[in-house]
Parts: structure tokens; C-alpha cells; sequence
């Protein structure tokens, strides 16, 4: 027959093994759930990232090609610069972004050409044929040809 020591000892050494088990499952549980975050997230930015960089080439070659399409285009590639800009900001925000900053910064880059392509737009269809400067300094250099 167990003293009375004996039972209070079995129940608190039953209480804190399944305190701990506890404890170790909700945690193991957190970290589960938070690698599945990070690795969902990863593959959603993924697949952003293909379809960045197939637009990004695409637009490469259409804005060499046809001033007029490209104008157009520019204020569509506006909107979507500003879209992705505000899923950088809470990709850089998050908590699970140091799970996924290598695959961040890749996105961030293809958001960056995005924006140059737009900048070379306005610099080839607006800003430089509306710069009398380096027009006249075009003329000059052509008729010394």
C-alpha cells in the first residue's frame, strides 16, 4: 500500500509529464503551422515570380517595337507596379518574411524591372522627343554622319 508521500508524488510526476507533452505538442503544432505558412507562401510567390518574368521579357521586346502599344500599356503596368509595391510592403512586414527572404528578393527584383521598363517608356516615347536639347543634338550628330 502506498504512504500517502507516494500518491502525492505519482500524481504530481503524472500532472507534469502531461504538462510537458502538452506543452511540446502546442509547440511543435506552432512551429508545423508556421513552416507550412512559410512554404505556402513561398510557392505562391513563386508562381508570381514566372509570371513577372514573362511578362518583364515580353514587354522588353513590345516597348522596342510600337510606340503606340506601349503608351497604352503604361498606365495598366502603373496599376500593377502599385499592386505589387503594396505586396512588397507587407511581404516585408510579415512575420514569416525571414522564411522567405531569398525568395522575396527575387520578387522584389522582378518588381524593380517592372518599374525600369516603365521608366524606359517615358524615357523613349516622352521624356527624350519632348527634350529639344538632345533633339537638336541628335540632328547635329546625324548630319555629321
Amino acid at each position: 500500500m502506498y504512504a500517502i508521500e507516494d500518491k502525492i508524488q505519482d500524481v504530481y510526476t503524472t500532472t507534469e509529464k502531461v504538462i510537458v507533452d502538452t506543452s511540446l505538442k502546442s509547440e511543435e503544432k506552432k512551429i508545423n503551422e508556421y513552416l507550412d505558412t512559410v512554404l505556402h507562401f513561398k510557392e505562391t510567390i513563386n508562381e508570381i515570380i514566372v509570371k513577372f518574368d514573362d511578362l518583364n521579357e515580353s514587354l522588353i521586346t513590345e516597348i522596342e517595337n510600337s510606340e503606340k502599344k506601349s503608351l497604352h500599356i503604361k498606365k495598366f503596368l502603373v496599376g500593377l507596379l502599385s499592386s505589387a509595391n503594396k505586396l512588397v510592403a507587407v511581404i516585408k512586414k510579415s512575420h514569416i518574411y525571414p522564411g522567405i527572404k531569398s525568395t522575396a528578393k527575387i520578387f522584389f527584383n522582378s518588381v524593380k524591372q517592372l518599374k525600369e521598363i516603365i521608366q524606359d517608356i517615358d524615357l523613349k516615347y516622352i521624356s527624350i522627343p519632348q527634350n529639344e536639347n538632345i533633339n537638336n543634338l541628335m540632328s547635329k550628330i546625324l548630319e555629321n554622319r
